[in-house]
């Protein structure tokens, strides 16, 4: 019997345990993000953040008006000698929204920047280290999908069109 053997049959024991289909943790580097697809991704979150903004502050202006904090406001203005003083609303909101819109492209480009950095500081130092295990169902420990590291689908199209399924990429 040789040394190691038992090692070997405790992982195939364990490796029967999780399912057929087991496939360990592998650990990969990120070396280069597309900057075109951060661009993408920000700038679609960005413009749900701004919605949210616009949204927020049309809220509360409509608050601050019911309540009377505007009247309040222009009150007061006038009283301390500011004669016909009146708060444009529209004036107001467009200039939230336009200062909101400026924030907007400015987190936008921050964030290209930063992936166009993340690129530069990672070709000679190396990039981020992660670990990559499949989805398992917890109870259970089956993989519910494979992980495929290089994005690709399942299935991908040869030269004349037709689909056909890729090698396991093991």
């Amino acid at each position: 019997m040789h040394p190691g053997s038992n090692g070997h049959r405790l992982r195939t024991r364990a490796r029967a345990r999780q399912g057929p289909s087991y496939q360990p943790p592998r650990e990969h580097r990120i070396d280069s993000i597309r900057v075109s697809s951060v661009a993408r991704v920000a700038l679609l979150f960005y413009v749900g953040v701004l919605a949210m903004m616009i949204f927020g502050i049309g809220i509360a202006w409509f608050l601050a008006s019911q309540f009377g904090v505007i009247s309040g406001l222009e009150g007061f203005m006038r009283s301390v000698g500011f004669e016909n003083f009146r708060v444009l609303s529209e004036s107001v909101l467009l200039g939230a929204t336009m200062i909101a819109v400026a924030v907007v492209a400015m987190c936008v480009v921050v964030t290209i920047a930063a992936a166009a950095l993340y690129n530069a500081a990672s070709a000679p130092w190396g990039g981020v280290h992660v670990t990559l295990s499949p989805r398992t169902d917890d109870a259970a420990g089956r993989v519910l999908e494979k992980v495929r590291v290089d994005g690709s689908e399942p299935g991908h199209r040869d030269g004349n069109g037709t689909s056909r399924p890729r090698p396991d990429v093991s």
